[in-house]
């Protein structure tokens, strides 16, 4: 689809809550192609395609002062011994090398992790995904390891967190690093009865 037939797609039929509008309903063959609303979802929160020069020239100033905010912030990190979510899964990015140049810390986790469970895995920010592919880039097929995510893309809430729930349809498509995925999709619920 082109972009802006994508956006008027998205912005026909679905509500702000990013649900099919009972309003005006979609196709019926449209709300059965898997992934559809999501895909819609993301495109929608995209910026827009051609900026104009005062937004260039604004994008430019905040790029700017980026990089000395974040120096700063680190300082005052440091002087009050405080550090936010972000600074933490950045350290611990960090402090695990790259899957090229694993640090000794990545090589002792890969020796002793041999199962990883991640349960509401469509709130997974960018960060935390590039953390898990780190902890898998050794694995490889037929090892005895396992990697069990679950989730439903229907129920991401943590967007205010980062969360991107195109990672969990990413996920499903194409595995994690090079760790392949079985999707099974459940179709009973023990968790409520219709009473």
């Amino acid at each position: 689809l082109y972009p802006k037939a994508s956006e008027a797609l998205a912005r026909a039929y679905l509500t702000q809550k990013d649900e099919w509008s009972k309003r005006t309903p979609p196709p019926a063959e449209m709300t059965r192609i898997a992934g559809l609303r999501e895909a819609l979802v993301a495109l929608r929160s995209q910026p827009p395609a051609d900026y104009e020069d005062r937004q260039w020239e604004a994008l430019e100033a905040i790029l700017a002062l980026l990089k000395p905010a974040v120096a700063e912030l680190k300082v005052l990190f440091a002087e009050h011994g405080l550090a936010d979510f972000t600074e933490f899964a950045h350290g611990a990015l960090a402090a695990l090398g790259s899957a090229d140049d694993p640090s000794d810390l990545l090589l002792s986790l890969d020796q002793k992790i041999s199962h990883i469970l991640v349960d509401e895995f469509q709130d997974t920010s960018q960060s935390q995904f590039s953390l898990l592919e780190k902890l898998v880039s050794g694995w490889t097929p037929g090892d005895g390891r396992t990697l069990f995510l679950v989730g439903d893309p229907m129920q991401s809430i943590y967007r205010f967190r980062e969360a991107e729930v195109s990672l969990f349809l990413q996920a499903r498509h194409s595995g994690v690093g090079a760790v392949a995925l079985d999707h099974i999709e459940l179709s009973t619920n023990r968790r409520s009865q219709a009473g």
